[in-house]
């Protein structure tokens, strides 16, 4: 069982990586929407790279999540077999 705990804080990790991309990218996002361009008479705000910025972190930080998900998964099957066997050899 002292591989449990090695393996379980994985899926906390990627949950708060993703967390914190998707805080940034939101961040950056806006940030990068609110530059105006000085060359034109009007307030031109440069949305399409909000977007992008927005998709693109949006893509990776559900992509952190899916995989925390999948190792969590991964920990519970584990955990199941840990468990079967020792029944197993118990009786």
């Amino acid at each position: 069982m002292e591989n449990n705990k090695e393996i379980s804080w994985l899926p906390a990790t990627f949950y708060t990586i993703g967390i914190v991309i998707l805080i940034f990218g939101i961040i950056q996002g806006w940030k990068i929407g609110e530059t105006e361009y000085s060359f034109l008479d009007s307030n031109l705000r440069n949305w399409q790279s909000t977007y992008i910025v927005w998709a693109s972190t949006l893509v990776s930080g559900v992509f952190f999540f899916g995989f925390g998900k999948i190792i969590e998964l991964l920990v519970k099957i584990y955990n199941r077999l840990i468990i079967q066997t020792n029944v197993q050899k118990n009786s």
